[in-house]
């Protein structure tokens, strides 16, 4: 919002007294305020196909909601784990360990019965998946702990402080 606020106030300055804000800036200005998610994944993501973004942001919209996560860290979190390509996958020494728009760990898909192929497939199953996860961490430690969301990639203090910077660049 404060971006938005800025980046309107920033036109403003710039343009000269004796000209409007073109139609399309104040429309583009007004959409951003309405979906703050779909311009947070097309900023991080310039070139990702605007359809895809535009049913990704509601997916996560709607999922944060029924989930009780941020959107807008969600979203972030999506970023750093896959860039919001929803085929990829984590592979190394022959073996997948991470699958998803989320990047699911194999043991948090056998700790929670996920289906692997939809996790790939299906963006709203996928998408539901992390959040899923993310609320299990923010249900076991979001009382004691502000950044319990570090928690989705790592446990350790020190890797989960990294973590943190990483998901925040996209914020």
């Amino acid at each position: 919002m404060k971006t938005i606020k800025m980046l309107t106030l920033a036109l403003i300055i710039m343009l000269p007294l004796s000209k409007a804000i073109p139609k399309e800036t104040v429309r583009e200005i007004q959409f951003c305020e309405a979906n703050p998610v779909f311009c947070q994944i097309v900023k991080n993501n310039p070139k990702i196909d605007l359809n895809y973004a535009y049913r990704l942001s509601n997916v996560i919209n709607k999922v944060a909601v029924e989930m009780g996560v941020n959107p807008k860290r969600y979203a972030a979190i999506l970023a750093q784990e896959s860039m919001y390509k929803l085929d990829a996958k984590n592979c190394w020494d022959n073996e997948c360990h991470d699958y998803g728009i989320a990047q699911i760990n194999k043991r948090t898909i056998k700790a929670f019965k996920f289906d692997k192929k939809k996790l790939l497939t299906d963006l709203e199953y996928s998408v539901k998946a992390g959040a899923i996860v993310l609320a299990d961490f923010k249900r076991m430690y979001g009382d004691k702990e502000e950044d319990f969301w570090t928690r989705y990639n790592a446990s350790c203090p020190d890797k989960r402080k990294k973590y943190k910077q990483l998901v925040m660049r996209f914020l």
